[in-house]
Parts: C-alpha cells; sequence; structure tokens
C-alpha cells in the first residue's frame, strides 16, 4: 500500500517553514516555504517534498534537511566521483548504493561508462520514497530507473547483504547521518547502521581491491576531532577500524546543509591523479577533487 500524504500537514507547510530538528546538528535552521508537495509518513520515516525560495526543491526526512534542487550536485558530486575516479583503472565494476532515495547517487554513477561501470546493485529500504522521490524531485529522471545496469531492492542493507553471496568493487553509502550518541549507547545488534555488524558485512563483500565511501554528516573546525567532526572520527575508529592504508577523508561547504559536510572513503588508489571525469558533470573537476582532500591548518589536527 502507498504512503498516503498527510493533507493537514501540506496545509500547514504550504507558505509556511520547516523547523529542522537534526540529532546531529548543534543548530537548528529554520526554512521557509512556499509550496509542499507532499507530507507524510513512509512506513519507515517521515517525508516532506517542499519548495524553498532559498534553495528550490527540497527534501526532509525525520525533522532533517537531505538535499536541496540548488546545491545537490555538490552533495552528490562529491559522495560518487572521488572513489570511482581512484579506481578508474579497474574496468566493469560492480557497484553497491546503499540509500540515496533521491535517485540522485546513482544518477551520478551511471554518468560512468558501461566499460567503467558493469552494474549497479541499489538498495533503499524505503521504496515508497524511492517512488516519492521520482514524481516529485526529479532530480534523476527515467533513463537512470530503466538502466539495465541498475537493479533497485526495496530491502533492509543488512538482511539483502546477508542474502547474497555478490561482492563489490565500489560501495556507497549513502544513509542518514550517523548519530555518535545513539551509536556509543546502543549493543551491538544486527541492524544498527556504522555499528560492529554493519561494518563486518560491508567488507565481507568488498573485494580485495574495491574501495568504500560514506558521508559523515556536519563538520566544523577545532582540535577536539570528537567534537568537531563525531561522525566522521567515529566512521574511521569503527566502521573504518581495520583499514590500514588508503582511508582518506574530505569535506566541502554545502549552502543549503548550512556548512561544510565530511566524507570518508577508503580507497587502494590515490584519487589526485590527473583522469578526465565522465561527461556532464556541474561540479567535480580535478581542481574541485584536491581541494576537497585539503584541510587547512584552521581545522586542527586531522589525520
Amino acid at each position: 500500500m502507498p504512503a498516503i500524504p498527510n493533507k493537514e500537514l501540506m496545509a500547514e507547510l504550504e507558505n509556511g517553514v520547516f523547523a529542522e530538528t537534526a540529532c546531529s546538528a548543534e543548530v537548528h535552521t529554520i526554512y521557509p516555504l512556499n509550496h509542499c508537495h507532499w507530507a507524510g509518513r513512509t512506513k519507515f520515516q517521515d517525508v516532506i517534498i517542499a519548495d524553498c525560495p532559498a534553495y528550490g526543491k527540497t527534501l526532509f526526512l525525520d525533522g532533517e534537511i537531505q538535499s536541496a534542487e540548488s546545491d545537490e550536485a555538490i552533495y552528490h558530486e562529491h559522495l560518487v566521483h572521488p572513489l570511482l575516479y581512484s579506481l578508474c583503472n579497474v574496468p566493469y565494476k560492480k557497484v553497491l548504493v546503499v540509500g540515496g532515495g533521491e535517485g540522485a547517487t546513482v544518477r551520478e554513477v551511471l554518468k560512468w561508462s558501461a566499460v567503467s561501470v558493469a552494474s549497479v546493485d541499489w538498495v533503499d529500504i524505503d521504496g515508497d520514497l524511492v517512488s516519492l522521490c521520482r514524481e516529485h524531485l526529479r532530480w534523476a529522471d527515467d533513463s537512470v530507473y530503466n538502466d539495465p545496469r541498475v537493479k533497485y531492492h526495496a530491502a533492509d542493507i543488512n538482511m539483502f547483504l546477508d542474502g547474497t553471496k555478490e561482492v563489490y568493487d565500489v560501495i556507497i553509502l549513502d544513509l542518514p547521518d550517523p548519530d555518535v550518541d545513539e551509536l556509543v549507547k546502543s549493543e551491538i545488534k544486527d541492524d544498527v547502521l556504522y555499528g560492529e555488524l554493519f561494518r563486518h558485512r560491508i567488507f565481507s563483500h568488498l573485494t580485495m581491491t574495491g574501495g568504500v565511501v560514506t558521508h559523515c554528516g556536519p563538520i566544523r573546525p577545532g582540535g577536539d576531532e570528537n567534537k568537531s567532526r563525531p561522525g566522521m572520527a567515529w566512521v574511521r575508529d569503527n566502521l573504518f577500524k581495520d583499514v590500514e592504508l588508503g582511508m582518506l577523508p574530505y569535506h566541502v561547504f554545502i549552502p543549503s546543509f548550512q556548512g561544510e559536510w565530511g566524507f570518508m572513503m577508503v580507497s587502494p588508489s590515490d584519487p589526485k591523479k590527473e583522469v578526465a571525469f565522465p561527461a556532464g558533470m556541474r561540479v567535480m573537476d580535478t581542481e574541485t577533487l584536491a581541494v576537497a582532500f585539503t584541510w587547512p591548518k584552521y581545522w586542527g589536527v586531522w589525520d
């Protein structure tokens, strides 16, 4: 049964405001809205898709902005292309995309040729969200959803990985921000994203020469990385804790997110070599890539 819109909430948001309540944010933003396309709850989460005068069509999930029309390319191109760029000499890659309900992460993966990317397993537990984004956001056109290289799975990623013997050259995690406080409090459970068993599942399905990338949530300068970059510190010390070489943190400013955003990737190759990106980039090029991996000294110590 498809998700049913909350007509009362939609009327309230029409020419109204959305007040962010994200657990990972220290400062919460109020976003003015002028039209609500859809608001309600799927089986898994609260969803709002609305027009924001400052940022265009915007997706909010469970009290947090997820992406906005004006700058979603900054986020999605930084999430996808540094890792694929670093592995460009590996042909016919098998790619796993986890999350990414907007379809934009898969859109970016498919910019690489069929010789570079042979297949994409796209796993997002919320099929209703995927359908709502396809209908209302339209950031990925029908060719993405119909591409023969892509197979979409409306499944829990833990159950999906437990049920497959497939291994991947590229694993892209486009999941909700790591909630470090909850991760610290939680016991080891099968369904905890970014936790110990999740880490084991991800790396047991990665080829020996493959790479993994995840966003890590909001970050800010400061010497105490556990306070200023908690999501990145968690990913480094937990999700990527057994990685000895090739762990690379990077970052970019995203206006609609009100600050810098952190990413962490594991790659056996150097992402800074001179290789041509595929056509269709709105943001990423070799200069932008180099800036992303540069950490000025005002950030404090960050290895």
